[in-house]
């Protein structure tokens, strides 16, 4: 079952694009695992200084969402990862992490703007529901 948001990161794995999703069960597991609360690891030197099992263990909890029953555990994640790859992995595990907290970038202001240039919704009178 996909969770597609615009949050989602992709991530190639042994030749296959998949999607990191960190929704609320996921950052949840990850706390569990790591017996610290998540302000504590995201502003640890564990993100900074990250190491391939700290990075198997986020890969694993970031694809559960979108691929659970493909990868069913942290073994598996590791099987496909290669560790040529290790900067892209930090690189696309901090943006799905960071997009979780904060959402989506707005694509550019113009797009913004003129969202919020939109005339309002129309109302019906009171009444007869009529207009």
């Amino acid at each position: 079952m996909s969770h597609a948001v615009k949050a989602d990161v992709t991530v190639e794995l042994n030749d296959r694009v998949f999607t990191l999703h960190f929704d609320f069960n996921a950052l949840s597991d990850l706390e569990e695992s790591l017996g610290k609360p998540l302000p504590v690891i995201l502003g640890s030197d564990l993100m900074s200084n990250l190491g391939v099992s700290m990075m198997r263990r986020l890969m694993y909890f970031g694809l559960r969402a979108n691929h659970g029953q493909e990868l069913t555990d942290q073994d598996a994640v590791g099987r496909i990862m290669n560790p040529a790859r290790i900067g892209d992995y930090g690189n696309a595990l901090g943006r799905a992490l960071s997009l979780s907290m904060t959402g989506p970038e707005p694509k550019d202001a113009k797009s913004e703007e003129a969202t919020s240039k939109k005339d309002p919704p129309k109302m019906t009178s009171p009444g007869n529901g009529h207009g």
